[in-house]
């Protein structure tokens, strides 16, 4: 809450009645009954009523009312260090029997004792803990909200798990407990602050509140708060947010206490823990939080508050002592001094800090000096961080370049004020307590300002040609204060040059040079582009470097690649100088192109417009010579040399059995040598290799196996720059070499007319024909061919899968405003889950490895330019062994920090854990479900970073059906006098998808050749099959995938209702409610999980849980409530209103 600078005079105000807003929101029971004596410091002066029971000797609680009329003062500040004497004052005088109002008559009244003749107790001390609501701290301070929660007056934020922590305690007592009636009235020090989306002009989400009381009567309790929050208007950055709004008195939650036992122990002590506390409905309209939780109303869950207090030990005082006399207090002494009187002035000095300004012309480079005086240290209290919330944030001191209508007090945006220097004026005591996250931005600009309101800031001028406005000294209120007036000052400076006019060249003569120009490698190849002279007055807009083919016009084609410089130090410098890398790839050798620079403004110096062409090496083949070939033995050396390689390109030469290729290069692999050498400009190379063995690095006996020396590209990663030229295979040559007790050398160029087996197509769908077609088989021969699948094939798998429930609410829910689009042949479950089908793999018992198909995309927060959030999860892949496994899925998802969609094939998406969950195998069928889903490291950038690792997923489960070790006979043919034979073949509808096996023999020839088996296309829509049902596939899911409940609304258990009604969902990660919104939300009561206090997990649909021990959801898009709301639900908050009291 704001902090005052002074206390006021003290006022005696008007007989009022009390304002009590909090009594609305309490049950009948006790807004029926006589109102309670209870005074908040800070509340204008009011009439009280207090309830006296006279006693009669039996104590059977006979009473009569007696009722009085008190004047109370009230001061102009409301900080909690000034309240507290004044309520504990009260509760004395109440404990004594007695009332004491400025300007009224002292009176002795006995203290209530109410039906059992029990005294109130005074409360001497203890604490409450309270966390408002776990997934709102979750929100707040996870990254997508970027936010802060900061604690205050004594408040501490307590330890605890994930974003969340614990909840906030709020520490010294005061007040009164009857411990008999359970009448009682406890006030705590501490504030706490909240706040998050801050895109330049404050927070968009902020609530502080202070000032905690609790009204108990019996079983019931209002939780009571003083508040300052913005109304929502929705948290889109392109809207300002509205003004801090301020409710005091705010009935924030209604407690239940009945399952609380208010006895003391023997140290006089009362303790209630964990009890629940639901929501105000106004007071969470207000602030916004029903939309943030609209599947719970009218009853929002907070957080379960406990309290501790200990109350004194008091005797009903003896009736006929009249009690001490009021103590009339000190007298005003007449010599106090009167308060300062601040009038703020600035001052602006040339560098030397002695010689007025005035209208001196400085500029970019020159410092000023700026003096300021009269600013009263005590003004511009904080409403949010990086300043604690009340105290004095001070004052900016700028140097910049602002509109003529600059003063935020006039209502103008921060963008009326482009600040080129800034120091920040601020007292010694504020910049203690500034939190350390954020004392190193703020010592970067601090200047000192003193109790006599003085400061001295050191300016550093520079230009903003392009920005309109007027050059100046600028100060206004800093720290995210309200506006205040009285410091917003404006001197004008005058800023120049520093040179006079100076006349563009009315001639440049650029000049470019290239680090090569002729006989590039038409692969791959880097050119090194200078440029000289381009001075960089008329390429404001960039010159354009690039290459592209030669035009005889003089005209500049497209170019490809290009890059755009722009004047600058790093790009074109200030003497026109540039120096840029191009690198060509996949040119046609032989063709000459050429290197272009282009100005992007068309009115540049045509001079600026130059081609330098280039010219490409041409078709070539390499060749090697070696010598000797044979009878090689060990200590040999073998002399090798080489032509018609690339150009200047490093080749490596090996000895090899080529046995196996690098899986991602394709070289040979396992060397008995190996050596690298450059061929020359002409591609000639030359390299010597000793024979120190017969066994290559991979095991290979070159004695027993034909081995060859092999050319390619340099293996090397070193030479894999500037240009990598690795995965080229256009280097390779291998010659046969044998050995003195080896076979011999195979033929390096092997017939071409071998007998060999095509099928066509490769990949065929069920119930289509393919070709398998025989070449170079002896004619006449009959030709069959045999279809097998593996031994542990398995097919028509399927995968049930949700993501994460909590994901699938935010995104259907009324705050991301978005869509779920299931894309066949994946399709909707009923319980909101998702089903990718058409699965085959392998699996047994202990393995699997299934591969799904099918897609889901998630998109929301769409304001016009497509949707802020996106993730899009297709062709899952479930691997298991033994008691591990991982889902591998192909994702892309839009990151919050560069809003661009970044692909994430095959990533380890999810660890899976089979332990209590194994796969099973009944019939020809394995199965799993159930299966614990955790997010890996890998899955978190493709989850955007919106979920930790270990983060829980919804549980995955699976069944396929087993068809390994299948042999079926495809037909035969005859072999032609060619020696072709085809025979076609018509897959089953039955026959396994996956992976199959064909084989022709033919005579003495059989061969073999792979081919793949996919499901039959359509026989349905996107989210259902739709098999016998109406036109839109309803039969087996309606638009929404679900038949139970509108779209999104079904419970993850599959037993939620229409309104998405749901009583714990089937892993038990529901927090809980019995009541959910239409998006299938559901929250914390009783009912979920078993915890009786209905804590919030976090875990809650409206809210993305971004902190629970499971995980962080660190989505929203980074918006947490973006568009979607009706005007009238913005309206109606624009100001808490206080209930009507109920008479």
């Amino acid at each position: 809450m704001r902090r005052p600078r002074r206390p006021g005079p003290a006022t005696t105000s008007p007989v009022l009645e009390p304002r009590r807003p909090w009594l609305s929101a309490l049950p009948s029971s006790v807004s029926s009954r006589a109102p309670h004596s209870w005074l908040f410091a800070g509340a204008p002066a009011r009439r009280y009523e207090q309830v006296v029971s006279d006693v009669n000797p039996s104590g059977r609680g006979q009473s009569s009312t007696l009722h009085k009329e008190i004047s109370v003062t009230r001061h102009d500040y409301r900080r909690r260090a000034f309240r507290r004497p004044a309520v504990a004052a009260l509760s004395a005088a109440l404990t004594l029997g007695g009332l004491t109002a400025a300007g009224a008559q002292t009176t002795a009244i006995p203290l209530s004792a109410g039906h059992s003749g029990a005294v109130a107790r005074g409360v001497s001390g203890g604490d409450l803990e309270w966390g408002l609501r776990t997934s709102y701290r979750n929100y707040i301070a996870g990254p997508i909200a970027h936010g802060e929660i900061i604690t205050s007056d004594s408040a501490v934020w307590l330890d605890g798990p994930g974003n969340a922590r614990g909840p906030f305690s709020f520490p010294n007592a005061t007040g009164s407990l009857d411990t008999d009636t359970g009448i009682g009235h406890l006030a705590f020090d501490g504030q706490v602050y909240t706040g998050g989306h801050d895109y330049g002009d404050g927070p968009i989400l902020e609530l502080t509140i202070s000032n905690i009381r609790l009204d108990v009567d019996d079983d019931h309790g209002t939780l009571i708060v003083d508040a300052e929050y913005r109304p929502f208007v929705g948290a889109n950055p392109n809207i300002e947010p509205p003004a801090v709004e301020t409710a005091a008195d705010m009935a924030f939650g209604q407690v239940d206490l009945s399952g609380a036992d208010l006895t003391p122990d023997d140290a006089g002590v009362v303790t209630v823990a964990g009890a629940p506390v639901t929501g105000v409905r106004e007071a969470m309209e207000a602030i916004g939080w029903d939309l943030f939780y609209s599947g719970e109303l009218p009853d929002i869950q907070l957080d379960p508050l406990s309290f501790t207090v200990t109350v004194e030990d008091v005797s009903a005082p003896d009736p006929d002592d009249p009690g001490d006399p009021d103590d009339p207090g000190d007298p005003d002494d007449p010599n106090d001094p009167e308060p300062p009187v601040w009038e703020p002035a600035v001052e602006v000095f040339a560098a030397d800090g002695e010689t007025p300004l005035a209208d001196t012309e400085v500029t970019p480079g020159d410092d000023v000096v700026v003096r300021g005086s009269g600013f009263d240290p005590d003004a511009n209290e904080s409403t949010r961080p990086p300043v604690p919330t009340g105290l004095p944030a001070g004052v900016y001191v700028v140097f910049g370049k602002f509109a003529d209508v600059w003063q935020p007090s006039e209502g103008v945006p921060s963008s009326s004020r482009h600040v080129i220097d800034q120091r920040w004026a601020m007292t010694q005591g504020t910049l203690d307590a500034v939190p350390d996250r954020f004392k190193d931005s703020i010592l970067e600009q601090h200047v000192a300002l003193t109790p006599e309101g003085t400061f001295e800031a050191t300016l550093t001028v520079d230009a903003a040609d392009d920005i309109e406005g007027g050059y100046g000294v600028y100060t206004y209120a800093a720290g995210g204060a309200a506006a205040n007036p009285e410091h917003e000052i404006a001197i004008a400076v005058s800023v120049g040059t520093g040179e006079g006019p100076t006349e563009p060249d009315p001639d440049p003569d650029p000049t470019v040079s290239l680090s090569k120009t002729a006989n590039l490698d038409p692969y791959a190849d880097l050119v090194t582009v200078t440029g000289a002279g381009f001075l960089p007055g008329p390429l404001a807009d960039g010159l354009q470097v690039g290459v592209g083919p030669v035009t005889d016009d003089g005209t500049v084609p497209d170019l490809d690649p290009v890059t755009t410089l722009l004047p600058g130090d790093d790009e074109i410098k200030a003497d026109g100088s540039f120096e840029v890398d191009l690198r060509t790839e996949q040119v046609e050798p032989g063709d000459t192109l050429a290197v272009y620079t282009a100005p992007v403004d068309a009115s540049a110096p045509e001079s600026y417009r130059t081609s330098t062409e280039i010219s490409f090496a041409p078709a070539r083949k390499p060749e090697l010579s070696v010598e000797p070939t044979d009878n090689l033995e060990v200590d040999d050396e073998v002399r090798i040399t080489g032509s018609g390689f690339a150009p200047n390109r490093k080749i490596s030469i090996a000895i090899t059995a080529n046995t196996a290729t690098h899986e991602t290069y394709g070289w040979p692999t396992g060397w008995l040598g190996h050596g690298v050498v450059q061929a020359d400009a002409d591609g000639n190379l030359e390299r010597t290799l000793t024979v120190t063995g017969t066994v290559t690095g991979s095991g290979e006996d070159c004695s027993d196996l034909d081995c060859y020396v092999a050319s390619f590209s340099s293996a090397q990663a070193g030479d894999a720059t500037p240009v990598d030229y690795r995965a080229d295979r256009s280097q390779d040559v291998f010659v046969p070499i044998s050995f003195a007790t080896g076979g011999t050398a195979p033929d390096p160029d092997p017939d071409p007319r071998d007998p060999a087996l095509t099928i066509s197509p490769d990949t065929v769908e069920r119930g289509q024909s393919v070709t398998f077609a025989g070449a170079d088989l002896a004619p006449g021969e009959t030709a069959s061919v045999v279809v097998t699948t593996e031994a542990d094939a398995a097919t028509d798998a399927t995968l049930d899968w949700g993501v994460r429930q909590s994901f699938r609410n935010y995104i259907e829910g009324n705050i991301a405003h978005g869509s779920i689009d299931v894309r066949a042949p994946a399709s909707r479950n009923d319980d909101g889950t998702f089903r990718f089908t058409d699965g085959h793999g392998t699996a047994t018992a202990e393995t699997a490895d299934l591969v799904f198909s099918g897609e889901v995309r998630f998109a929301g927060h769409d304001y016009g330019d497509g949707p802020l959030l996106q993730m899009t999860i297709s062709e899952p892949r479930v691997i298991a062994e033994g008691d591990a496994g991982v889902l591998v899925a192909d994702v892309a998802s839009k990151s919050l920090d560069s809003g661009e969609i970044v692909d994430y094939p095959a990533v380890e998406f999810a660890e899976l854990d089979f332990s209590d969950a194994p796969l099973t195998i009944t019939g020809d069928v394995v199965s799993a479900s159930g299966v614990t889903a955790t997010l890996t490291e890998d899955g978190v950038p493709a989850f955007a970073d919106f979920y930790e690792a270990g983060t829980v997923l919804d549980p995955i489960g699976f069944t396929a059906t087993l068809a390994g070790g299948s042999e079926t006979e495809a037909g035969s043919g005859i072999v032609d006098e060619n020696g072709a034979v085809d025979v076609s073949w018509t897959v089953p509808d039955n026959f396994p998808v996956g992976t199959a096996t064909a084989t022709m023999t033919a005579g003495d020839d059989q061969l073999s050749g792979q081919f793949t088996v996919e499901p039959a296309s359509g026989g349905g829509d996107e989210n259902g099959d739709d098999e016998g049902g109406d036109a839109d596939g309803t039969d087996d899911g309606d638009a929404g995938g679900t038949d139970s409940g509108d779209t999104g609304g079904a419970d993850e258990a599959g037993t939620g209702d229409a309104d998405g009604s749901d009583t714990g969902d089937a892993d038990g990660t529901d927090d809980g409610s019995a009541v959910g919104d239409a998006d299938g939300t559901a929250h914390g009561s009783a009912s979920g999980d078993g915890q009786e206090s209905g804590t919030d997990d976090g875990t809650d649909a409206s809210l993305p849980d971004t902190g629970s021990a499971t995980g962080v959801f660190l989505w929203a898009a980074g918006l947490l409530l973006l568009g979607g709301v009706g005007i009238a639900a913005v309206s109606r908050r624009r100001g808490w209103q206080s209930p009507p009291i109920s008479r």
